[in-house]
């Protein structure tokens, strides 16, 4: 996986909208610093595929495990952003 600028400005889209939102600031640090993960995993060019899977899989589960307003919305972009990284990293 190589430095790919769509996908990294895909994850900061995604950790952007998670810092202004409105979640428990404890959900938005745990969130936040799996998507600093990502963002750190893509940017350096050197990132291994099933590092990067989990690392998405891990902050949908949080998501998932945590009812409230927003958080379908961010689910939802996680697994959009998640399919671009993916997807980018394929072509």
């Amino acid at each position: 996986m190589e430095h790919n600028r769509r996908a990294v400005d895909a994850v900061g889209a995604v950790l952007k909208s998670v810092r202004s939102s409105t979640l428990d600031l404890s959900l938005k640090r745990q969130i936040g610093g799996i998507l600093n993960a990502i963002e750190l995993q893509v940017e350096e060019g050197k990132a291994k595929q099933n590092v990067v899977t989990l690392l998405f899989a891990a902050a949908t589960e949080l998501v998932k495990t945590n009812e409230g307003i927003g958080m379908e919305s961010l689910r939802e972009a996680l697994e959009r952003c998640a399919r671009i990284v993916v997807a980018d990293d394929q072509t």
